[in-house]
């Protein structure tokens, strides 16, 4: 496990980013099973783990490979003060409600 994924916790928050790139070449029916999944909307490491079947450590490795590959961005679930991309993402889709 690479340092990216030590920092994917359960409640850490995922979401699709728009690109026109394609998945690497030999992605696995799981890789391309989480990006299907998240499509519909937010989810947690945990509550994605759940719909796919699989461990929350695999899905870990996944959600790195997705985000070092730029089709996924992962957020950390907490209470703190939200950040400014999370911020402009929820002032994005509030735009999208018109």
């Amino acid at each position: 496990m690479g340092p990216a994924d030590a920092r994917v916790g359960v409640d850490t928050l995922l979401k699709v980013v728009p690109t026109s790139m394609p998945l690497p070449l030999g992605a696995t029916p799981q890789l391309r099973g989480l990006l299907r999944l998240c499509a519909g909307g937010v989810l947690s490491v945990a509550e994605a783990a759940a719909h796919l079947k699989l461990p929350v450590g695999v899905l870990r490795i996944l959600v790195g490979d997705l985000v070092k590959s730029g089709h996924l961005r992962a957020h950390a679930g907490s209470f703190d003060e939200p950040g400014l991309d999370l911020l402009r993402e929820v002032l994005d889709g509030l735009r999208d409600l018109k």
